[in-house]
């Protein structure tokens, strides 16, 4: 990430706008599959999409958040973090940021 980007590994950066010091609701979904899709939301909008780029399967593992477990990490904070088994349409992730926005003064 930087500040104006999200990235979901390993290549996907979508620009987002963001400013140090606001709260963001971000979320991505992945739709499991050989070249795997990628879109990514800002407080509940859609903001881009791209392919993941490997096939993505079921199974154990390790999931990494905000960084790995080297030398790509960032710099920002993480109120709630949340896992789903399947992929959320674009009403759920709307949802979601609706429900718990005003906690952060979103």
């Amino acid at each position: 990430t930087s500040t104006d980007t999200i990235r979901v590994y390993p290549s996907n950066n979508f620009s987002a706008g963001l400013v140090a010091n606001v709260w963001y609701h971000i979320a991505y979904t992945m739709v499991a599959g050989n070249n795997s899709t990628v879109l990514a939301y800002k407080n509940g909008v859609q903001i881009g999409t791209g392919v993941y780029g490997y096939d993505l399967q079921g199974g154990s593992g390790t999931l990494y958040l905000l960084g790995d477990a080297s030398s790509e990490v960032t710099s920002g904070f993480c109120s709630q973090m949340r896992v789903y088994n399947r992929v959320l349409n674009p009403y759920e992730i709307a949802e979601n940021f609706q429900a718990t926005r005003g906690r952060f003064g979103v």
